[in-house]
């Protein structure tokens, strides 16, 4: 097909034709799976006509992401990858992430982010799941993060193919929008912070050959709005990328002298493979 996408024209009609012809038992069957999809956001929806559109985001079902509230006290994730030139390799993926975060008593929130990928293509039989993964992460975080080191990362360069501007492409506002608030750091050269969707995003390339394994790594602090006292309520979220699998284990670390009352102890954990598309852990 000329159209590299044309498939999905193609298929399209046969996976109705085939949902319209099912059982009421395999039509129930999909029901629960979409259930499940919709739940882990695997699945979400986006409507033209606003009121639609409106109905399906009252229900976290339309893919945008939380709107964090003024004075929020917690802290709030979400990882975003992109494979750019990395073939089909992101089948061959295997991905640990590990988020830990240190509160103190004055209300700084200090967090080490990592994320172990492991590279499994080089067991495939095509050439297009060999090739070294490229990724680009983006880290979406609170406005008040500020990053404090960052390791793992690699420069990568890209030549646009042609002149855009020459050839009367137009620019997306949304896009332009993002890439206005875009800012480089002197110790950083290999980061770009930018404002995405309330957030404060850092965005960062990382590379793994196959049969091998890569690390990523940062470490960045934010300050609560006050400080914190016996009593006080604390909230983490986390936003899971739609269709991504990986392993996650969180460590929410009280002050010192201070533990959860949850579970009565001084670190909270939490770890799964399967988390929900969002996740809201409510601590004291």
């Amino acid at each position: 097909l000329p159209y590299p996408k044309g498939i999905l024209q193609e298929l399209a009609p046969k996976v109705i034709e085939g949902l319209l012809g099912l059982t009421p038992e395999q039509k129930q069957k999909i029901f629960s799976l979409a259930e499940e999809w919709i739940y882990e956001k695997d699945l979400m929806f986006y409507f033209k006509d606003p009121e639609f559109q409106k109905f399906f985001e009252s229900y976290n079902l339309a893919g945008r992401l939380y709107k964090l509230p003024q004075n929020f006290m917690g802290d709030y994730l979400a990882l975003a990858n992109a494979n750019l030139g990395g073939g089909k390799t992101d089948f061959f993926i295997k991905q640990n992430i590990l988020f830990q975060s240190q509160l103190d008593e004055e209300g700084t929130v200090s967090n080490h982010l990592s994320l172990v990928r492991e590279h499994l293509g080089n067991l495939a039989k095509y050439s297009w799941y060999k090739v070294p993964n490229q990724n680009y992460l983006r880290i979406f975080t609170p406005k008040e993060a500020r990053i404090q080191n960052i390791s793992g990362v690699f420069e990568k360069k890209i030549q646009p193919p042609l002149n855009y501007e020459k050839n009367g492409y137009l620019s997306d506002p949304l896009v332009v929008k993002i890439e206005s608030t875009a800012k480089e750091f002197l110790n950083y050269p290999l980061l770009t912070a930018f404002e995405e969707s309330e957030k404060n995003v850092f965005g960062m390339w990382s590379k793994v050959q196959a049969g091998k394994s890569s690390k990523t790594a940062v470490d960045y602090t934010r300050t609560l709005p006050s400080s914190l006292k016996d009593g006080d309520a604390y909230q983490f979220i986390f936003e899971k990328q739609s269709g991504s699998s990986s392993s996650y284990k969180f460590e929410l670390s009280a002050p010192v002298g201070f533990k959860w009352q949850e579970n009565n102890l001084p670190v909270f954990e939490y770890e799964t493979a399967d988390p929900p598309g969002r996740l809201i852990i409510d601590l004291t």
